[in-house]
């Protein structure tokens, strides 16, 4: 694998709440499919990753959040696959603001 972009494009899918298309690394013309709402939320993707290791750590530790790690340290036990963690940040950045201004309305 080549050298790994430091941002990708995650785009929310219009009028699919929690849905995103997560661009891929290798292949950015094939974005994956990121589904934040499904497993209870803990999310489901297309992506290789997702359907081999994921889906077996996720049997091995039923429930439990094992993230993903980074590019230099994945972390074996991980229960998201990476287009799962960046669909979640772009969910958090996104929502967040939100929610605060509305717990906080007088403040900036």
């Amino acid at each position: 694998m080549g050298k790994l972009k430091k941002t990708i494009k995650v785009t929310e899918i219009e009028g699919e709440p929690m849905r995103y298309r997560v661009e891929s690394w290798e292949k950015p013309e094939y974005p994956y499919t990121v589904d934040l709402s499904e497993a209870k939320g803990h999310g489901s993707c297309i992506c290789k990753d997702y359907c081999t290791t994921v889906a077996r750590n996720r049997k091995e530790h039923p429930g439990q959040w094992h993230f993903y790690g980074n590019a230099d340290s994945i972390n074996p036990k991980r229960t998201q696959c990476k287009h799962i963690a960046a669909a979640q940040r772009k969910f958090l950045m996104t929502t967040l603001p939100s929610i605060a201004a509305e717990l906080n309305p007088d403040k900036p």
